[in-house]
């Protein structure tokens, strides 16, 4: 009944800004344009891949680095990278290993990421031989030149 009480409204930082304090060191600013991701507002992708991206270089973050597999593979905010989309995928599950029970994932997401890298790898195989043509590898194509 009395729920306009309590409501505030969120004070909209614009996306420039939280950029440009980001950009010099505001740790806030930079979770909060990886956050944008959860927005579900594909015009945030972008920066939020941006951020994600060089967020989950620094440091192993298995959460941070899942969300670049995902994007990388989605093509949220970068352009879709199977091959990308993998090697982040894989670099998730070693930080989930490396970091055991202290691990964020829990055993339904880190069986998803199992699932992405055993479906990935299949993809990415499928395609190499496709690209090298007829007669088998790119090694061989080329010598045939």
């Amino acid at each position: 009944m009395f729920n306009w009480l309590f409501k505030r409204k969120k004070k909209e930082v614009p996306l420039q800004q939280l950029d440009a304090r980001a950009e010099k060191g505001d740790i806030d600013a930079q979770r909060t344009l990886v956050n944008l991701y959860g927005e579900d507002n594909p015009a945030y992708y972008p920066l939020c891949f941006k951020w994600t991206l060089r967020l989950a270089s620094k440091k192993p973050d298995c959460g941070l680095m899942l969300q670049t597999a995902y994007m990388y593979e989605h093509g949220h905010g970068v352009a879709a990278n199977k091959k990308q989309a993998l090697a982040w995928f894989e670099n998730t599950l070693s930080c989930a290993i490396v970091l055991g029970r202290n691990s964020p994932l829990d055993a339904d997401t880190l069986n998803y990421v199992q699932e992405r890298i055993q479906t990935l790898r299949a993809e990415t195989e499928a395609a190499a031989p496709a690209a090298a043509g007829p007669s088998g590898t790119a090694a061989e194509t080329d010598a045939q030149k």
